[in-house]
């Protein structure tokens, strides 16, 4: 069959001429303008583009794995979000897909974006990916490689060209499966923010084959030069034209892509200023969008005024930031700070123990382009927002991030309010003992003094691989310190009135919580994801009275939970992903009567669900991925539950679900019953590996 058949059904070779013919000698049972209509539609299909065995050499199994491959990259492959506005890109990105077509199926080709930070090299890298990912076999684009350690961006490679799912133990491991996997495979690769030699090592190396692509993005050229890429093939970002740069800043200021009347002039001097910076354009257009009015003149007067004090572009991008409301700010710069990489749930829920408009002064920085939240709903904000960031938090000395030795030389400890203290020993903690001490994070640090220290306005302690004196207990680890002390631990409970948010990931030799853990009357959220000891949990978790987070995944050897936690009358999200010993749950977990969300999946011993969960009203998803003997105990009546949608049951369960339960004899068994909605698995609670305490 050939496409030429189908276009002109009535032709000599066709095989459709002796069918035609049938049907117009029976034009008493079909009009001609039928089967007319029929030969236009053959005809426009035929137009479309499509497949053929000519591509193939006739060989009918490569044509069917091509037909595959192409739907799969359409499918697989969602593009880039690349600007909202953007404006002078097209001519970039059209001389970079030119230059991406210079390489052969003989060799791998490399191209380098070179420019400042905040030019757009990340932008118009974006676009060239959307634009060529389905010339290649696979593509991956690698984001902030000079912020984000190499195993990990080895293993995001490894998973977007390959599948590899295996977590990477060390940097030459991963070097060995990127030559070894991916010999063959025609890739594209971008590394975007390459600032280290070590980086290009690991990650562009040779392994890439024949017809693939490696483009990298980076402020320094002498990068570049190392990579080994010819000067004809780096493109250096320069600023925006005159007019782009006025159209951007205007799409920014008024959603249109030329200033309103009156505005003009205000508005070239601005672009000016900026030397068609697109990042300081789209900051300060923001920041001026509900600047519009006659009395408004003079906000663009200063912002003139203070370009013509300093050029320097974290000063114009600070400008932004000193317009924010002072909630905004001490939220802007947890997450400069503290924050980037984090999940909202628990930042959010440490924000509203403090501020009143918490959501509302998120969607400000959003919208003035200060933060970003990406399709995972994590914090992240461009390189040179989160540098100025950085540089007001430690001209106004409010947080620090720091090795623990370096901490006792601070000049001013009495003005912190976030501090992340990392590697080393920690003589005293009553250095943080200061009043307005809000967020802690220890990291593999030994402390030299009594745990009983900790200031009480603290609303947010995190513990990774940490230990205490020897003089406190025979063992140093600090989740046992806590166990075998439950008197000292019930004091220090008592002096964090106000603590939010605990987070004891990765606490490994954690068995059990004391009572006292009841105490922490404020406490939301709950992580002892990884606590791969942990066996019970305490009656008294029911006196967590204000509890909405609760993470029990990974924890291997939980047997069971008590009754008492049907008390937890606020609890919303509860996560027992791989729990592999847990057997049931109990009875009282019906009476959660504000849980939305439960996950089970991977819990294979789970050996049955109680008739009360069709109690939980509000329940919007219930994961079962694995639960192999569980599932079929679900009750029938869980289906009338309004939002549930059920995820990881088998085919059959899936099935069985279209139809009502027999629950009488005389009932229809065929009667048709609504079926849940489907969605996403749940990622409230996302496991992350930390070293063993």
């Amino acid at each position: 069959m050939e496409p030429t058949h189908v276009r002109y059904p009535q032709g000599s070779s066709s095989p459709y001429e002796k069918s035609f013919e049938k049907y117009y000698s029976q034009l008493d049972r079909y009009s001609r303008e039928e089967i007319d209509g029929w030969k236009h539609a053959l005809e426009q299909i035929c137009c479309r583009s499509g497949w053929s065995l000519d591509m193939t050499g006739s060989f009918e199994a490569q044509l069917v794995k091509k037909v595959v491959n192409d739907i799969i990259k359409t499918l697989d492959r969602v593009p880039l979000q690349v600007a909202k506005y953007p404006v002078g890109l097209e001519t970039v990105k059209k001389d970079l897909i030119q230059k991406l077509h210079l390489g052969s199926a003989q060799t791998a080709v490399r191209f380098g974006i070179w420019g400042i930070g905040g030019i757009g090299k990340t932008t118009v890298a974006k676009a060239a990916y959307n634009e060529a990912c389905n010339d290649f076999d696979a593509a991956s684009f690698v984001f902030n490689v000079r912020s984000t350690s190499l195993t990990k961006l080895q293993g995001q490679i490894l998973k977007d060209l390959v599948n590899y799912e295996e977590e990477l133990q060390s940097v030459e491991k991963g070097k060995y499966l990127l030559a070894d996997r991916l010999r063959g495979i025609r890739a594209l690769v971008i590394l975007d923010d390459v600032d280290d030699r070590v980086q290009l090592d690991a990650l562009a190396g040779h392994w890439l084959s024949p017809g693939s692509c490696l483009i990298i993005t980076s402020r320094d050229r002498h990068i570049l030069n190392t990579a080994h890429i010819s000067s004809v093939c780096i493109h250096q970002m320069s600023g925006l034209e005159e007019s782009e740069g006025l159209q951007l800043l205007s799409w920014h200021a008024f959603l249109r892509p030329s200033p309103i009347p009156g505005y003009e002039v205000l508005s070239k001097r601005i672009v000016q200023a900026c030397k068609g910076h697109p990042l300081s354009l789209e900051i300060i257009g923001a920041f001026l969008y509900d600047k519009q009015n006659d009395t408004d003149i003079d906000s663009w007067n200063e912002i003139l005024d203070n370009f013509t004090v300093n050029k320097d572009i974290f000063k114009t991008l600070k400008i932004s930031f000193k317009g924010l409301s002072a909630e905004e700010r001490e939220i802007f710069l947890d997450i400069a700070c503290l924050f980037i990489g984090e999940r909202t749930t628990n930042p959010i829920l440490f924000w509203k123990s403090m501020y009143k408009n918490v959501r509302i002064a998120i969607t400000n920085l959003s919208m003035k382009l200060l933060i970003r939240i990406d399709e995972k709903d994590v914090f992240d904000m461009h390189d040179l927002v989160q540098d100025m960031g950085q540089m007001v938090a430690e001209e106004e000395q409010t947080r620090q991030w720091q090795a623990a030795q370096s901490s006792s030389s601070s000049k001013n400890v009495s003005n912190i309010s976030g501090l992340r203290l990392y590697k080393g020993d920690l003589r005293s903690l009553k250095m943080l003992g200061t009043p307005s001490l809000h967020y802690l994070h220890l990291e593999q640090v030994h402390i030299e003094d009594s745990i009983d220290n900790l200031p009480p306005s603290l609303r947010w302690l995190k513990v990774d691989s940490c230990s205490f004196p020897k003089t406190m207990h025979s063992s140093i680890l600090f989740e046992e310190v806590i166990l075998a002390m439950k008197n000292k631990f019930t004091s220090v409970v008592d002096s964090l009135p106000q603590l939010r948010i605990m987070d004891l990931t990765g606490c490994r030799s954690l068995q059990n919580l004391p009572d006292s853990i009841g105490h922490l009357s404020h406490l939301q959220s709950l992580n002892l994801s990884e606590c791969q000891k942990l066996d019970c949990l305490p009656n008294t978790i029911s006196n967590l009275s204000q509890l909405l987070y609760l993470n029990l995944s990974y924890c291997e050897n939980l047997l069971y939970l008590p009754d008492s936690i049907g008390n937890l009358s606020q609890l919303q999200y509860l996560n027992l992903t791989c729990c592999r010993i847990l057997i049931e749950l109990p009875d009282s977990i019906g009476k959660l009567s504000q849980l939305k969300e439960l996950s089970l999946s991977w819990s294979e011993k789970l050996e049955s669900l109680p008739k009360s969960i069709s109690n939980l009203s509000k329940l919007e998803m219930l994961d079962m991925l694995r639960c192999h003997t569980a599932w079929k105990s679900i009750p029938y009546s869980i289906l009338i539950l309004p939002e549930l949608c059920l995820l990881g049951l088998p085919t059959r369960v899936m099935e069985w679900r279209w139809c009502k339960p027999s629950l009488t004899e005389n009932q229809d068994q065929t009667e048709e019953w609504t079926t849940p909605k489907f969605r996403e698995p749940m990622t409230e609670f996302r496991a992350t590996l930390a070293p063993e305490c």
